[in-house]
């Protein structure tokens, strides 16, 4: 019943009471979503149902003790991720909580997820990605046409974001910059990158680098792709 009311919490945030019949609603992802958690991880919140300037986020935790952890949040893309860093490592073997608040109009906080911690710290990083190859798919329907680039060769790892950069005009990668976009699955599309026309550049064919990243924010070594149109 619980999470029934969650849900339902989410689409009232999500939805315009006059959304159209093809409104796109894309539900919150947040990491961790499996236990233990290691005590070093960050969470992450991948289509956070507002924006940062509208709500704050709160960790707390809520077993066996109750407090809430200082943290500092970082938003990647306009309403495509939010990384919260908490100041200093997790209390192990803990139950937390993560909530949303209003910043202006008072309401009642939504709780997005809970998850747990054990005893150890991840400082590995995690495999290099498994994919192999990158294809422009197009798929057209009622609600008009969709651009997304799918990833295939190898399967994605669970508990894993993939981070996505973009080459320059010369074809290489700074690696240093910013990426373009931070997914999770074998699948990028337009609502999870930064990229202000995602169609046109998707069908450009360009060369791209991913990393895995896991919860504790840990990079693994590269890998770099051309995509293909189909």
């Amino acid at each position: 019943m619980r999470a029934r009311a969650v849900l339902l919490a989410f689409a009232a945030l999500v939805v315009d009471r006059d959304a159209r019949p093809c409104s796109i609603v894309n539900p919150p992802q947040v990491l961790p979503a499996s236990q233990p958690a290691p005590v070093n991880a960050h969470v992450w919140i991948r289509n956070p149902p507002r924006h940062t300037r509208d709500v704050y986020f709160v960790v707390r935790v809520v077993a066996p003790a109750i407090s809430e952890i200082p943290i500092a949040t970082r938003e990647w893309c306009p309403l495509g991720l939010v990384e919260l860093v908490p100041q200093s490592a997790l209390p192990p073997s803990s139950r937390f909580e993560v909530w949303m608040v209003a910043r202006a109009a008072p309401g009642k906080p939504v709780l997005l997820a809970s998850f747990g911690t054990g005893t150890a710290t991840d400082t590995t990083p995690p495999p290099r990605p498994a994919f192999t190859k990158a294809d422009h798919e197009v798929e057209s329907g009622q609600c008009g046409t969709f651009h997304g680039i799918a990833l295939s060769g190898g399967s994605d790892q669970p508990e894993t974001l993939y981070a996505m950069w973009s080459a320059d005009a010369k074809g290489a990668i700074v690696w240093e910059a910013a990426p373009i976009a931070v997914f999770t699955g074998s699948r990028v599309d337009g609502f999870g990158t930064c990229t202000t026309d995602f169609s046109a550049w998707s069908a450009s064919s360009p060369h791209v680098g991913i990393r895995a990243m896991d919860i504790a924010g840990n990079l693994g070594a590269p890998i770099e792709l051309t995509v293909l149109n189909k």
